[in-house]
């Protein structure tokens, strides 16, 4: 927050700089105080409105005039501006003359502006509504939040909904985000330390990882919503010049500041911050693009808590007793890629996932398809008694454009009631999330049939 004296002080340059009478350099450096200073800025604001009439009233003064009863010109006009409609004392008056007098190396005017600036910021300083709000408030308190919670509508970056724990340097104890729709359907990510655990609710499946690019991913995750960090962006945008940034105090008591960023690359974008002044902290943070001069919403954050502690059950959340338990802390997964290209590691994952089926070993079956217990394989797969690959055809991608798999077709040999029969199959393939130097096998199921895919993967 500013200093008090620092503002008082200022006041002869704010003069000056209206007047067109403060250098370049002093001017560049002023006009950054001010963007930051609600007082400095509401001063100056009233100063470049009222010029004409400050001129005036010096005439007044230097006529020696009485001027007992006036009131500051057009005070209170300006969103974010105090009204100032105090009379002026008879004593100030006397002060001003002597302060005319006492700045020769000024004009006239500039020196009856300097004036006028003590009585505004005497009105700014003692007036009972709260003072002028600041980028850096919200970075100061931000950096007090233990806890917070926030809603997403439409879900930005596949996250609808965010619970976070932080330690006293804002670093991760615990993260939960739901994500409502990805790759691999809904599901549930939650973060600690050492490692990130996912739910993933449309296959029926919890998967625990605790690769480092698995920790940098949902980190960067954070970003897309974490208040502190996006301040701190902000900040950092601020300084270099990427971003305008308007801040506006409340129109009347009980309503929040609003900071407004518009991007100078892509002017038809900007975020909205609504601030509670007295907290300091963002109650909504609103993301904006204009399509055809109108500005539509692109998503809407909602901060419902701060410094609430969470309850336990959100970062253990009841998990379906017949859910699939896949824990790739354990080992590796899937088929080393080595110097394959794609097309080459997917062919090889498909014929490694069949020949470990056709000698029944579920087990490495398993630990090929993402790590998934060999019983499952055995329970779901089982019945399936393959003998022989007759083809492995070349990869094509994935009908569903938006994801990574490559669907591998092969042509197997497979006995059923004492006959054996040639049949299709496919199966998906692609690099492992959290080993990204391994591949693994993906929705396996003959063609004639499309049985929903066992397998999970995270962050997909």
């Amino acid at each position: 927050m500013n200093n008090i004296n620092d503002c008082s002080n200022r006041r002869e340059s704010i003069a000056a700089m209206v007047l067109g009478e403060l250098d370049d350099r002093a001017a560049e450096a002023l006009r950054e105080h001010i963007e930051g200073c609600g007082i400095c800025r509401g001063v100056r604001d009233a100063l470049a409105d009222e010029e004409q009439q400050v001129r005036s009233a010096f005439e007044l003064l230097a006529r020696g005039e009485e001027a007992a009863g006036w009131t500051i010109p057009g005070g209170g006009n300006r969103p974010g501006q105090h009204r100032a409609s105090a009379h002026w004392p008879a004593q100030l008056l006397k002060g001003t003359k002597e302060m005319i007098f006492a700045h020769k190396r000024m004009s006239a005017a500039a020196a009856a502006i300097v004036a006028i600036v003590g009585v505004l910021v005497l009105v700014f300083l003692s007036s009972t509504t709260s003072p002028a709000y600041a980028l850096e408030q919200t970075t100061q308190a931000n950096r007090e939040v233990r806890y917070y919670h926030v809603k997403i509508t439409p879900a930005d970056g596949g996250v609808g909904e965010a619970w976070a724990e932080l330690d006293g340097k804002g670093n991760v104890v615990h993260l939960r985000m739901d994500f409502p729709k990805t790759e691999d359907g809904a599901k549930v990510s939650i973060l600690s330390p050492d490692k990130a655990e996912v739910w993933f609710k449309d296959k029926n499946g919890f998967v625990i990882v605790n690769d480092k690019s698995v920790m940098k991913t949902f980190a960067w995750m954070r970003d897309v919503f974490d208040p502190k960090l996006a301040f701190e962006i902000l900040q950092k945008q601020k300084q270099s010049g990427k971003v305008q940034v308007e801040t506006q105090d409340p129109a009347e008591k009980g309503r929040n500041a609003t900071v407004t960023v518009t991007s100078k690359a892509d002017p038809d974008r900007k975020q909205v911050y609504l601030i509670n002044v007295e907290t300091k902290l963002v109650e909504q943070y609103i993301k904006y693009q204009r399509k055809q001069d109108a500005w539509e919403v692109v998503a809407r954050f909602e901060y419902l808590d701060y410094n609430k502690p969470i309850d336990p059950k959100i970062w253990r959340p009841e998990l379906p007793k017949d859910i699939m338990r896949v824990d790739q802390t354990t080992g590796r997964i899937g088929v080393a890629r080595g110097d394959l290209k794609d097309n080459e590691i997917a062919m090889k994952v498909a014929r490694e996932f069949f020949e470990a089926m056709i000698a029944k070993d579920y087990d490495k079956a398993g630990q090929i398809m993402e790590g998934v217990p060999g019983e499952y394989i055995r329970k779901h797969y089982g019945d399936i008694n393959l003998v022989r690959i007759v083809e492995i055809g070349q990869p094509r991608p994935h009908p569903d454009l938006r994801t990574s798999f490559l669907v591998v077709p092969i042509t197997a040999e497979v006995e059923k009631d004492g006959k054996t029969l040639i049949k299709k199959f496919t199966l998906s393939s692609r690099a492992a999330y959290n080993q990204p130097d391994r591949w693994t096998a993906d929705d396996f199921h003959t063609a004639a049939t499309q049985p929903s895919s066992p397998t999970t993967q995270p962050g997909r």
